[in-house]
């Protein structure tokens, strides 16, 4: 799909189409069903998408402008058909990847999904009276898997998206999420010193709201293994935490806005300011 034409224009499209066929799904990818009327738009050449041993077949063009990793891994070579997802990443938020990459958004679900789990679905928490120490809206833990993967391959656009979700889901929800230190772990992913805006995000949300038991269990044990393997915020925690909580979020306030966190790309017609 074309990402250089005008948002609004491509939303209506696509609800035309929509609407045109609904009742003829084709299958792409598992779990992902598109009406017959996206065909035309795909036009493309599908490439092997690869993670561990799940393979989903998409568009070669949208790959190559969206995913820096996997430009360099096709460009150059017409014949190559098979692109690989770095290791350990997780084969359900790829699924998220594959679905933003032809819609330019993925499906929320409604369940809930455990903080433990390096799997984004499995195993599901329970469906009634969660407990936020253990599980998470599948929403609110998605968005920091989409963002990681992202991460992983260098996709500015679906990072923007994603973190689109975070700050809806985690700094502008009433009420606001509950920031389990095993998901603020994961939020903080970095590769070879390549920095993360995630992980800068996680850092004030941690200092604005901590002693805020709606969103932090400073209690929790968790946070200990948290601030081991991220001695880099240590300084910083340390030299704001004593300020006042009012104060705190009033810094906050000021600084955690979208455009601070949004990667650089050629087109940012998608990207929309809270």
């Amino acid at each position: 799909m074309a990402k250089g034409t005008n948002a609004f224009d491509r939303r209506a499209k696509r609800e035309k189409l929509r609407g045109a066929n609904r009742a003829a799904p084709t299958t792409l990818i598992d779990g992902v069903e598109f009406s017959t009327p996206f065909w035309p738009l795909l036009d493309e050449a599908l490439v092997k998408v690869q993670c561990g041993p799940y393979i989903w077949n998409l568009p070669r063009g949208p790959l190559i402008r969206t995913s820096k990793l996997f430009q360099q891994q096709l460009s150059g070579d017409d014949t190559q058909t098979r692109v690989q997802i770095p290791e350990h990443s997780d084969p359900d938020t790829v699924t998220l990847f594959a679905e933003w990459l032809l819609t330019d958004r993925y499906r929320e679900e409604s369940y809930y999904v455990l903080w433990c789990s390096g799997s984004l679905n499995q195993p599901k928490g329970p469906l009634h009276d969660p407990n936020p120490e253990r599980t998470a809206t599948w929403a609110q833990k998605a968005c920091i898997w989409a963002w990681v993967l992202g991460y992983q391959i260098n996709s500015p656009g679906f990072m923007n998206y994603a973190m689109q979700q975070v700050l809806r889901l985690w700094w502008h929800s009433t009420p606001w999420g509950y920031l389990n230190p095993h998901a603020a772990k994961y939020a903080c992913t970095e590769i070879a010193g390549r920095p993360s805006k995630l992980k800068e995000l996680v850092y004030q949300m941690v200092i604005a709201r901590w002693g805020d038991l709606d969103f932090i269990n400073s209690k929790h044990e968790g946070w200990l293994d948290f601030f081991e393997e991220n001695p880099d915020l240590n300084i910083r925690f340390l030299s704001e935490v004593g300020k006042c909580p009012e104060q705190r979020m009033r810094q906050g306030w000021r600084a955690i806005k979208l455009h601070n966190f949004l990667e650089s790309e050629e087109k940012q017609d998608n990207i929309e300011e809270h």
